[in-house]
């Protein structure tokens, strides 16, 4: 097992993270490790390791949005979703805010990644209670990897365990706060599935596919029907044509070369979409 490890150090919330991430390597240290620390910490650095290594685990702190995970100085992103495909299949445990929320999700639905994040702002307090919210963010991969038999869904049980632990033992009712949000804002796509996405379509697409329903482009779900759309055509102005007597005047007319078209737009569509996946998966 090799794990990319990913720590951008540039401002006093990443000084802190900086020092939780090198413990957690300190303690998973029997596990072969890739560190991308401070100045390495860049897009093209983390690309090119992804490319040219077997990598299984990628662990990412600190910084990070709905888009993406933010590279060192806050410069763009090392992963946002131009590069997914880059992580497709692997693990990505990480610490950045709201990473979960919209990038976390994408990751899993469509990339089949496990992703381990918060959905909302990953909230810390220094001083004596620091420790804790240290232990809880880096207690999960401690966990999976320790109980190799474990699955990511009771790591994540256990991890929200420690949460409680620690807000049992917080000497700060901010530090309490602080880490009940923490908490309550951890996800795990594995564990359970993202929110339901607001568009009813995809709701829609959800209940009848499942998961599958999740990874249908809006493109590929509108070729495929203007597919059907002209095959009814087709069938509509071949069943008038039988007839002995045909209306000249029905709608709509000459609806065997509507649906033609329907259909070879639709085929377009749907093949195109077909080569954009191969192109992002062999890229």
């Amino acid at each position: 097992m090799l794990i990319l490890g990913i720590a951008p150090r540039f401002d006093e919330a990443t000084e802190h993270s900086f020092d939780w991430f090198l413990d957690l390597v300190d303690e998973l240290r029997k596990y072969r490790w890739y560190l991308l620390l401070g100045e390495e910490a860049t897009r093209e650095n983390v690309e090119r390791a992804l490319r040219n290594l077997e990598i299984d685990i990628v662990v990412f702190y600190d910084h990070g949005d709905e888009r993406g995970l933010v590279a060192q100085n806050g410069k763009g992103y090392c992963l946002d979703k131009k590069n997914l495909n880059l992580v497709a299949g692997k693990v990505i445990y990480t610490l950045a805010c709201l990473s979960g929320k919209d990038y976390g999700a994408e990751a899993h639905n469509k990339w089949d990644c496990v992703f381990w994040g918060y959905d909302d702002e990953f909230a810390f307090n220094t001083g004596e209670d620091e420790h804790l919210f240290k232990e809880c963010a880096n207690y999960g991969l401690i966990y999976k990897l320790k109980n190799s038999n474990s699955t990511w869904n009771e790591a994540y049980e256990k991890t929200r365990e420690k949460f409680n632990e620690a807000i049992r033992k917080a000497k700060s009712l901010w530090s309490k706060m602080l880490l009940r949000h923490d908490r309550d804002s951890l996800v795990c796509y594995d564990a359970h599935e993202p929110r339901p996405p607001r568009c009813p379509l995809r709701r829609v697409a959800i209940r009848l596919f499942g998961r599958a329903g999740r990874k249908i482009s809006r493109t590929f779900a509108l070729g495929i029907a203007l597919q059907w759309l002209g095959i009814g055509l087709c069938v509509h102005d071949f069943i008038l044509e039988c007839q002995k007597i045909s209306n000249p005047y029905r709608f709509p007319p000459h609806g065997f070369w509507w649906g033609t078209l329907s259909i070879v737009l639709g085929f377009i569509m749907v093949t195109w979409e077909h080569i954009k996946w191969l192109k992002r998966k062999y890229k």
